[in-house]
């Protein structure tokens, strides 16, 4: 089996202290920095990435960041990790974009749904999927755009796992148990979790 690695959201506007939707209490910012990203370097693996437009408008949705141009839309995997090729989403979902997505420049457009485009980069990145390798997913927010993410990710076939210690939930210090109760719960109906230990033994 091989193993494929994916980011969801790692921008400064949820992991640097001057990002709108920074959680100071979130333990996999510090593990992805600290502990994910020396293991996936000196194993000379990268990781594709998906990060987000999240500008008005946004029907449903009232809250704005991820400017594109400005700090907090910046991805913050490092360099040495890091895929060469994006996709920027407009919505929790992966296959949300819009018009002028990513353009600092230009307005943005309302979000639209187009799966003909994400499933071209899906192939690009991953191949077809087949029962030879999984996806391994992390970033930010295992209730919110992970879960879409690997939503889907599983309904395209592919088999998709979540590296526990590297992915968080909304309002963590408020909610300390809800972590827990999403992988032990309702959530493993749709998805499956990795812990890093099972991750070390696996990747060679």
């Amino acid at each position: 089996m091989k193993y494929k690695f994916l980011c969801v959201d790692f921008q400064n506007e949820f992991v640097h202290p001057n990002g709108i939707w920074f959680q100071h209490d979130c333990e996999s910012i510090d593990f992805i920095r600290k502990t994910l990203t020396p293991f996936l370097k000196k194993k000379k693996i990268k990781a594709s990435e998906i990060i987000s437009d999240y500008r008005q408008p946004r029907p449903g949705d009232l809250g704005e960041g991820c400017f594109p141009g400005t700090m907090g839309y910046e991805s913050a995997l490092s360099k040495d990790i890091k895929s060469s090729s994006q996709w920027i989403k407009s919505m929790s979902s992966p296959v949300w974009i819009r018009d002028n997505i990513g353009s600092p420049l230009a307005f943005a457009g309302v979000p639209y749904q187009d799966p003909k485009k994400f499933n071209a980069w899906l192939h690009k990145e991953f191949g077809e999927a087949d029962e030879t390798f999984e996806i391994i997913v992390f970033g930010l927010m295992l209730d919110e755009s992970v879960f879409c993410t690997c939503q889907e990710l599983g309904w395209r076939g592919y088999s998709v796992k979540v590296l526990t210690e590297a992915t968080d939930v909304r309002r963590c210090k408020e909610r300390p148990n809800v972590k827990n109760q999403l992988i032990s719960g309702g959530i493993m109906e749709w998805l499956k979790f990795i812990s890093f230990e099972e991750l070390k033994k696996v990747v060679k």
